[in-house]
């Protein structure tokens, strides 16, 4: 099961990395009649020209507009791999935001969430990851689907997809999390999922606050 909060709007742009996350959104949205632009940013290994035909074969199928970044230069150093990928997504979501107009979608769900926060505290500062970006225009509404809902997903409906090898390389923190960590996490709170849920939506509910106070002092001014 799917599960959204907050309005997602009826045209958007969707970050397609071409695993089951990012494919069973892309779906999903279609079948609830959306307006998707689909959009592959190339971090410039063999993986991601995988992933690059298999989103390009399947946007041309589904009749999806698709932008596809130039593939990613080596890292220089002086920034982990991670940090260096990251910044090359963003910069190139904004780039083709401001010829799109729409805000994007990402396909963060529960369990990066849960991974998140407990990586974050255990770096002595506990934080979710935000529901919005402002910098580009960046929502994700689905950070409530557990991932294995996701991957159920593109299964039960043949949505074709890939497997990030990186997502077995313990050299990344996240990683060490996932495979470590959590099944640890679990024996001790399995109700981990449900509490953290309650968190997102909490924040959810915050940040909705925040926003509704600071349109009234907008207007007011």
């Amino acid at each position: 099961m799917i599960r959204t909060y907050g309005k997602i709007p009826q045209s958007v742009g969707l970050a397609l990395s071409g695993g089951c996350d990012s494919m069973a959104i892309l779906d999903y949205l279609l079948l609830s009649r959306r307006q998707v632009v689909a959009i592959h940013f190339h971090h410039g290994d063999e993986y991601s020209s995988d992933c690059a035909d298999l989103v390009t074969k399947y946007c041309k199928y589904r009749d999806v507009p698709l932008y596809i970044s130039d593939p990613l230069c080596p890292n220089p150093g002086g920034m982990s791999n991670e940090m260096w990928w990251r910044e090359g997504r963003y910069n190139y979501f904004s780039k083709v935001q401001s010829e799109i107009n729409l805000p994007i979608i990402t396909a963060h769900n529960l369990d990066d969430q849960v991974e998140s926060w407990l990586m974050s505290t255990l770096r002595g500062v506990p934080r979710l990851i935000p529901s919005t970006r402002n910098n580009p225009n960046i929502i994700r509404p689905f950070l409530l689907t557990k991932k294995h809902e996701l991957r159920d997903w593109c299964i039960r409906k043949a949505v074709p997809f890939l497997d990030d090898p990186e997502n077995d390389n313990e050299s990344h923190d996240r990683v060490i999390i996932r495979k470590n960590i959590m099944p640890q996490v679990l024996r001790v709170n399995p109700g981990i999922y449900t509490t953290v849920g309650k968190m997102v939506r909490e924040e959810y509910e915050r940040a909705r606050g925040l926003e509704s106070l600071r349109c009234l002092q907008d207007g007011a001014g």
